[in-house]
C-alpha cells in the first residue's frame, strides 16, 4: 500500500487542516506563510464559497474584487457543465449525460457550496447505475458534511452507504466505507469500533481522499491504545506488519506506543502532555491529549 502512488486528499479537508493550524496557538507553523498558502489554494481553484466561509472563520476581510472574479469564473464553468449535459442528452448516451451531471456536482462540492452540490447530486443519483456509483456520491456528500461539522448528516449518509453496500457494493467501496465509519466512530467516541474498523482497513486502505496512509496508521495506534488490552495491542498493533512498515515515519507515535507497551509510564505521560505538538496538529487529524479525540471531531 505504501509503495503505491496515492490519490490526493480532498482539497476541502486540506484547507480544513490548514485553517485549524492557523487558528491553533500550539501548531508549530509559520502563520503568515500558512495563510498565504490557504489563500493561494482558494484563489487557484476559484473557491468562492470557502473563501467567504474561511475569511469569516479567521476574522479576515473579504476582497470583493477577487470574490466577484471567482464567482464569474464559477458561473462560466457551471454554464459549460450545463452545456455539456445538454449536448450529451441530444447527441450521446446516458453515461455521458451522467458524467456531465456528476462533474458539475463534484465541482460544486469542491467549492464548498453545500446546498448547490447536494441539489446537483440529487439530479445525478437517479442516473447512476449500480450501488458503487451511488456510494461514490454518498462519500462525496459525507466529506462535504464533515467539512462543515454536520455529523448528524454524516451519520445518515453512512447509513445510506451501508444499505447500498449491502445491496451489492464492490470490494473496494466496502473497504472504503469502513474508513468513513471508523472516522465517525471516533467522533462518537466509540474507540473500540474505530480501532476494529481501522485494523480491517489497514491492509486494503483506499480512502486517500480522507487522509494519507500514514494517518490511518496513526489513528489505528491511538484508538487501539484506548480500546485494546495488552495482549491484543501486542498482536494487532505492536507486531502488525502494516504498522511496523510505516510507524517510523512518525517517531513521536513510535515513542508513544513503545512507552506504553514497555511500561515506561513516565515517558508515556510526557508524550501525552505534548501531544498537540508532536502528533499531527491539524483540524482533521490532530489528537487531543485529554481524550485522544481528533480535534475536527470534537465540534458537533
Amino acid at each position: 500500500m505504501n509503495g503505491e502512488e496515492e490519490e490526493k486528499q480532498d482539497l476541502k479537508l486540506e484547507l480544513l487542516e490548514a485553517t485549524w493550524q492557523y487558528k491553533s496557538p500550539d501548531a508549530p507553523v509559520d502563520k503568515a506563510q500558512l495563510l498565504s498558502k490557504i489563500m493561494e489554494t482558494i484563489f487557484a481553484h476559484d473557491m468562492a464559497p470557502l473563501y467567504v466561509h474561511i475569511s469569516s472563520e479567521l476574522g479576515l476581510p473579504v476582497d470583493q474584487a477577487k470574490l466577484s472574479a471567482m464567482r464569474a469564473s464559477i458561473a462560466a464553468k457551471l454554464a459549460k457543465f450545463d452545456a455539456d449535459a445538454k449536448d450529451a442528452e441530444e447527441n450521446a448516451g446516458e453515461s455521458e449525460v451522467r458524467d456531465a451531471l456528476l462533474g458539475k456536482a463534484e465541482y460544486l462540492a469542491l467549492l464548498g457550496d453545500r446546498e448547490a452540490a447536494f441539489a446537483a447530486f440529487a439530479v445525478t443519483e437517479p442516473k447512476s447505475a449500480g450501488s458503487g456509483a451511488k456510494m461514490d456520491i454518498v462519500f462525496s456528500q459525507a466529506r462535504l458534511c464533515m467539512y462543515y461539522s454536520d455529523w448528524h448528516a454524516v451519520k445518515e449518509l453512512l447509513a445510506k452507504a451501508q444499505r447500498l453496500c449491502d445491496n451489492g457494493g464492490d470490494w473496494e467501496r466496502k473497504n472504503k466505507l469502513k474508513v468513513y465509519q471508523a472516522v465517525f466512530a471516533m467522533y462518537s467516541r466509540d474507540f473500540k469500533l474505530a480501532s476494529s474498523l481501522f485494523h480491517e482497513a489497514l491492509a486494503t486502505f483506499s480512502a486517500m481522499e480522507l487522509f494519507p496512509y500514514a494517518r490511518v496508521v496513526f489513528y489505528t495506534v491511538v484508538t487501539s491504545v484506548i480500546a485494546l488490552d495488552r495482549v491484543a495491542l501486542k498482536a494487532k498493533v505492536v507486531d502488525a506488519p502494516e504498522v511496523l512498515t510505516s510507524i517510523n515515519q512518525n517517531p513521536a507515535l513510535q515513542q508513544y506506543l513503545d512507552a506504553l507497551y514497555g511500561c515506561q509510564y513516565k515517558q508515556f505521560f510526557q508524550v501525552r502532555a505534548t501531544a498537540c505538538v508532536i502528533f499531527p496538529s491539524s483540524a482533521c487529524y490532530s489528537v487531543c491529549c485529554a481524550c485522544v479525540m481528533p480535534k475536527w471531531l470534537v465540534h458537533v
